[in-house]
């Protein structure tokens, strides 16, 4: 039996040609460098990181994906809708006594089951950060091994990989906040391949199995993941009614009936706050479906929708020589289109998670309508000098509507490049931060309870209590809050978050230094560190 499967092993390695192993051989240096930065600027990420890792350490412990920051997060939002005298005059902020919440309670991030285990291994900051960026390597991995699987050579298959690792939605992305939602990425891609794979083939059972797998771990990240991988599933029969299994298709369509009503019944387990949000947000897209003028009358509104699409072509243009898995993928991305939240996020926020749901089909497009033209003889060095001119334009590529263009001051933002100059110089601006951060932790002790902004919880995380500002504000020894740069008789700080625009957000300001003082804390004596200032209790 073990000869058998030596034999296997053996034959297998002997079919990896040496271009694959130096594929793969780039692939894991990528991410060598790339957590080589990360597990050390951990500290630079905010209150979202710090609940991705309270999570993975309380499943550990505790068996609940409990985070103190998730609830007092949720406590402060409840405010930024209150006109100013009310954030102003309010004497209690917390809405309740509890420490932490169930992470579960907003939203069905049901994978920390699958990657606690993982925190008996590393402690749970280096493996939040090994997560994060293994994520992006899987995901370009798999890109890598579905051009090779669809006779594309290894050296144009590791070219797109990069036009790949050079978009916004993979550059910035790897250099964002922790999330489950990414977890998507490599998932979304996977179940693309396994679905694409069925059409005109006879049924299977474990082909079944295989995609079955895969769409229950789709369905543990994240209700929206659901909900997505539903609406592939329904589109992708409509669209290849015609040339897919009638068994396999009655099958795809169960599995969409069954993840759209587990998102139903899911989010009727969420607190009242997070069903109402959540809830808000679909409802918003069917409104906006029925009225698109609401971009087209706003300016800006159609300008980011414009830079969305432009910066996704850059990806998405070999997507057209897919055919109908390009109509798979715009719509997709309709979500981020028609749903306007959080802001401008989902637009051309790519440091965030939001562009998680699309961007693993739309990268499934292209790479097969690529494989298309790269089977071709004819088209095969047009398809190899259009995915260079892509790569360099996407390299230089200012991915914002301000600024938007060509830049050669771009490529310094790019993953790679911002890792390796992390690495191997001490004048980047990482260092300097993560200099001002560890003089934060040497200035408030360990066992300290600290009222803060979210950009401060990860340096700060760890034994000891985070309140996010004015939360917890009475009961607080020490506050950190960011300086205003204006030297004028305006507020020195910037304090508690408000939705009421720029004159409430001064009033505030102003009340909460006032209110400072009355609980006891040295404004005037106030230690500057850099951008912000730790405040004190007398």
């Amino acid at each position: 039996m073990s000869d058998k499967l030596s034999g296997k092993l053996c034959g297998s390695l002997k079919n990896i040609s040496h271009q694959n192993l130096i594929g793969i051989f780039l692939l894991v240096c990528v991410f060598g460098v790339l957590f080589a930065k990360e597990v050390q600027v951990v500290d630079l990420r905010q209150v979202d990181t710090v609940m991705f890792i309270e999570a993975l350490e309380n499943t550990k412990t505790l068996g609940l994906p409990l985070s103190a920051s998730n609830k007092t997060v949720r406590d402060a939002a409840s405010m930024f809708r209150w006109n100013a005298e009310k954030v102003c005059h309010t004497e209690n902020y917390a809405l309740d006594d509890s420490l932490a919440k169930n992470v579960l309670q907003n939203h069905a991030y049901y994978a920390v089951y699958l990657l606690a285990p993982l925190a008996y291994v590393l402690d749970s900051k280096p493996l939040a950060a090994a997560i994060h960026v293994l994520i992006y390597v899987i995901f370009a991995g798999l890109v890598y091994g579905y051009l090779i699987r669809s006779g594309v050579g290894a050296l144009a298959s590791l070219l797109f990989v990069a036009l790949v690792m050079v978009q916004p939605n993979w550059s910035l992305g790897v250099q964002g906040q922790y999330y489950f939602d990414r977890l998507f990425i490599p998932v979304g891609f996977l179940l693309a391949c396994i679905t694409f794979g069925l059409l005109k083939r006879n049924f299977d059972y474990k082909k079944f199995i295989l995609l079955a797998v895969v769409t229950f771990l789709a369905a543990s990240i994240h209700e929206r993941a659901a909900l997505m991988t539903a609406i592939f599933f329904a589109a992708f029969c409509f669209l290849f009614f015609k040339t897919i299994n009638k068994k396999f298709l009655v099958c795809l369509y169960c599995l969409s009936l069954l993840l759209f009503v587990y998102t139903i019944c899911i989010m009727s387990t969420f607190t009242s706050d997070a069903l109402q949000s959540n809830s808000s947000l679909y409802l918003k897209a069917i409104n906006k479906a029925l009225d698109p003028w609401y971009i087209y009358g706003d300016p800006e509104k159609r300008m980011l929708v414009y830079v969305f699409l432009l910066v996704n072509l850059l990806i998405g243009f070999f997507g057209f020589f897919s055919g109908r898995l390009m109509l798979l993928a715009l719509l997709m991305m309709l979500p981020n289109i028609l749903i306007w939240a959080p802001g401008a996020a989902s637009k051309t926020g790519w440091l965030s998670h939001y562009h998680s749901y699309y961007f693993p089909f739309l990268v499934f497009a292209s790479a097969t309508g690529f494989a298309t033209l790269m089977n071709q003889q004819s088209w095969k060095r047009v398809t190899l000098i259009g995915v260079t001119m892509l790569l360099t334009l996407s390299l230089y590529l200012v991915p914002y509507p301000t600024g938007l263009g060509l830049s050669l001051q771009a490529i310094n933002d790019n993953a790679i490049v911002s890792s390796i100059r992390f690495l191997s110089k001490n004048e980047v601006s990482e260092k300097v931060f993560l200099s001002n951060m560890n003089d934060l932790r040497t200035i408030i002790p360990q066992g300290s309870t600290v009222s803060t902004t979210e950009q401060f919880f990860s340096a700060l995380y760890g034994n000891r209590t985070l309140y996010y500002f004015p939360i917890g504000l009475s009961k607080s020894d020490f506050v950190v809050l960011p300086n205003y740069t204006e030297q004028d008789n305006g507020p020195k700080f910037h304090t508690a978050v408000t939705y009421q625009g720029k004159e409430a957000q001064r009033f505030i300001d102003m009340c909460m230094e006032k209110r400072m003082r009355d609980h006891g804390f040295d404004v005037d004596g106030r230690e500057v560190i850099g951008y912000f200032s730790v405040i004190s209790k007398k």
